[in-house]
This record gives C-alpha cells, structure tokens and sequence, in this order.
C-alpha cells in the first residue's frame, strides 16, 4: 500500500484516489498489524517531520479535544468492523449475511452467530474463524452493552442464546459438563429448551445423557425466572413457541452502548474524555461517532495520564483550553498561527530549556 504524503490525506480530508483505495481495501481485508503499525508510523512522522513532540495518540483525537484529526488506521479497521456487526444485526438486505452467518457458526460449536455478540467476550474461543470475521468480533468488544430493560417482546426471545448470556443466568447453567450435554443434544437456545418443556424433558434428558430430569426442569425454571418479566411470559407461550422457526427473520434486541475502558476513570486536566461522543443505540451509531470511540478506546492506554497542557501546573487549572480547542482555529485566525498556538499548548515547541 502506497502512503500518500499530503497533509490532507493523513488526517482524512481527501477523497483522493489512493486514499479512498486504501478504505475500500481495508474494508474487506484484514491486513497484518505489523504492516498497519509502519504505515501509521510513516504518518505521524510525516506530520511531524521525523521529530514527535506529543504522543501520537494525542494527534488522532478530533481538534475540538485537543488532537489534530490524524488519521489512526487502526481505529478506522475498527470503525469499519463495526459497521459490519451493525448490517450483520439490524440489516437483512447484504448479499453476504447468510455466508458470514455460516462462518460465525463455528465459534464454539453452539451455532450461534448474532447470538455471538451477546455472549461474555472471554467465553469466546475463536480459533478456527476467518481473520475476518475474528477482527469484527473483536472490534466490537470496544464496547460494553446493555440491554434495554423495557425491552419489547418478540420471536427472538427464542432465540436467545442460553451460555454466556448476560441477560440468563442460571446457576445450574455454570456447569461445563452440562454446557457440553446441552451442546450435544442440539439445546443451545431457549428455544430449544421451551420446546423440549412443551414437549418432552425425557426425550431431551436422553438425547443429552443427562442424570436426571430434575435438572433439566431446573434449568427451565432458573432460565425462565432469568427473563424479564416481559419476556418470561411471552418465552413460556407454549403456542408462540411451536411458532418458532429457528433462525429465522427476527428483530435482534436493542443495545445500549458505552466505550469498554475497563477501570479507567477520567481524572481532572486529563486530555482524554469519554463524555464524547454520546452514542446510545448500537443502530443509531453514527459513523463519526463510531470511529471517534475507536479512537480513544485503542489507544486509551497512550492517552491514559496525557495532561490536556503543559501550562496548566504552572498557570492554574483555570488556563486549561479544555472545550474551547476548536476557538483556536476560529477565522480571523490564520491556519499557520492556530497551528502555532496548538503547539505552544501542549508544549511542543522548541526552547533552549532541557
């Protein structure tokens, strides 16, 4: 891949032919990050004539925070994975969906593929998954969900995945070795369970090898008592149940959205803030938006301590330019004296002081 050195280009203003190249490649393709690290290191160099004055993390955040707007290709793989999971979940007309459903399949051997992105991320084994489809799941663990505690019913309540649900959790569900027996008999989704209640728990304690049907009556009640209660009576609709078709077309739950930052809190006079921006739904995620998070969640471990100036220790926490960045870009304020000020700001600027 070819880097393009144009300023305009690095921080995402062109729609030139080499640039828009590089997106629609990296839209598709999963390419080595070693491969993804030089380029980006050939950016920030670029922009900074070989001499790195602020961390480069600082440079990809939007210039109303602080940063340059320079472009983290990282982060614009992510944002690019996200928009995938987004058609994945809440879209039904991309030619591709019913193949990248076959792929996701293979994690974990339950079968699932959009019930992946409800399951815990560290009870995923993804060995054997395409780099591809690796990369979206791991994209979208940039985020933690929650799901919306007013949630409307419907025919997806069947297919809720019955492991690693945050939504189920049912005690007698921590057993590996009746994860495993569940897994075999084809009892991977409450679906399935509701059908084997209306039915026959006999029929499912043989097929599974199970010891008892105690407990696989007990599994039902935990599972049911689980559910909110809006849910729990539609999933105990025995006449709903015999409805279900599984996989069907079925509207995929809401998810409420937040950056995954782990134990990070935002302290005073840092650069980083995650109060921006406001994302709410997943569906409703804008693509800006997205990638903006991507940003500061990748390399939140660079930004992590990054002062928002050099200058506020020795003025005040009073001559900290936080929410009026953008004022120093304002006309009638040339380009070259705004760039000027960013530095002196951030203390990138040459002095004969070590």
């Amino acid at each position: 891949m070819e880097v393009v050195a144009s300023s305009d280009v690095l921080q995402g203003k062109s729609s030139g032919r080499q640039y828009s190249t590089l997106w629609h490649r990296l839209m598709a393709l999963t390419p080595p990050r070693n491969l993804v690290s030089s380029i980006q290191q050939h950016i920030v160099d670029f922009f900074w004539s070989g001499r790195h004055w602020v961390r480069a993390a600082a440079l990809y955040l939007p210039l109303a925070e602080g940063g340059q707007g320079l472009i983290c290709i990282q982060s614009k793989i992510a944002s690019f994975r996200l928009r995938t999971v987004s058609r994945l979940l809440y879209d039904c007309s991309p030619s591709w969906l019913n193949f990248g459903k076959l792929l996701l399949r293979s994690v974990g051997r339950f079968s699932y593929h959009k019930q992946l992105f409800l399951l815990n991320p560290e009870e995923l084994d993804l060995s054997g998954l395409t780099p591809f489809y690796t990369s979206v799941l791991q994209a979208w663990h940039t985020f933690k969900f929650t799901r919306a505690t007013s949630e409307m019913p419907g025919m997806w309540v069947f297919e809720e995945p019955l492991f690693f649900n945050g939504l189920l959790r049912a005690r007698t569900l921590q057993s590996a070795s009746l994860r495993t027996s569940l897994r075999e008999a084809g009892c991977t989704k409450v679906g399935h369970l509701m059908k084997a209640k209306a039915t026959s728990l006999e029929a499912l304690r043989r097929r599974s090898n199970t010891s008892s049907i105690r407990i696989l009556d007990q599994v039902v009640k935990e599972v049911c008592a689980a559910l909110p209660e809006s849910l729990r009576a539609f999933a105990e609709d025995a006449d709903l149940c015999e409805q279900w078709i599984e996989d069907g077309d079925y509207s995929f739950p809401s998810l409420e959205v937040t950056p995954a930052v782990g134990d990070w809190h935002e302290g005073a006079g840092q650069l980083l803030t995650l109060r921006t921006p406001h994302l709410g739904t997943f569906q409703a995620c804008g693509k800006k938006e997205t990638y903006n998070l991507c940003v500061k969640v990748l390399n939140l471990r660079s930004l992590a301590g990054v002062k928002e100036s050099r200058w506020a220790e020795f003025l005040g926490p009073d001559s900290s330019p936080k929410g009026s960045w953008r004022c120093l870009y304002k006309l009638p304020v040339e380009k070259r004296t705004a760039d000027l000020q960013w530095r002196i700001v951030h203390g990138a600027i040459a002095t004969n002081r070590y």
